[in-house]
């Protein structure tokens, strides 16, 4: 994955970047949920993504640190202050099933349980909530379908694109008439 991120960004900086970026890592030394905006940026973003057990911890500064989802899945409370509008993306879905088999669909089903818990307050926090339909068909680890699941959720967002303008444009005139 760092070799990766070397090709398409120029520098291993946050401020090499053209916008602002927040990634949600959890340190196990503190046992706290972090924001990092400044710093490694490759090894942020892939401690962001490592889910415990499935991949290695990251280790930045002596400190161990995982996926930034397990406590903070969402951190919109990051970004609300710094934009007009908030888009949150609900990807984890976690719709009621008759079947789940192995050890594999126990672990994500937990895993997802969790991340709900925390999302569901960071949602309210959104002027506005995408929730793709058809991403709740795929498995946390159907990392080999992930075009197919990126091509789902742009679809999905391409189609209502059009009513998110609209409730914008109507909160913009609702903001004018009010001054």
């Amino acid at each position: 994955m760092e070799e990766l991120l070397a090709a398409h960004i120029d520098k291993n900086d946050f401020i090499a970047l053209k916008k602002l970026l927040f990634v949600s890592v959890n340190n196990l030394n503190t046992g706290l949920s972090e924001i990092i905006s400044e710093g490694p940026l490759f090894e942020y973003i892939i401690a962001s993504v490592s889910i415990p057990i499935v991949f290695k911890p990251r280790i930045i500064n002596d400190q161990i640190y995982v996926d930034g989802g397990l406590l903070n899945n969402l951190p919109s409370t990051a970004t609300r202050n710094k934009c007009k509008r908030l888009i949150g993306v609900d990807v984890n879905q976690c719709e009621p099933t008759d079947h789940i088999n192995g050890i594999k669909e126990i672990a994500e089903c937990c895993l997802r349980l969790g991340v709900k818990c925390n999302v569901k307050e960071n949602l309210e926090v959104c002027d506005f909530v995408i929730v793709p339909k058809g991403i709740q068909e795929y498995y946390i680890f159907d990392f080999r379908k992930a075009d197919e699941i990126f091509e789902k959720g742009f679809d999905y967002t391409e189609k209502i694109i059009g009513q998110i303008i609209e409730i914008m444009e109507n909160l913009i005139d609702l903001t004018l008439n009010c001054l």
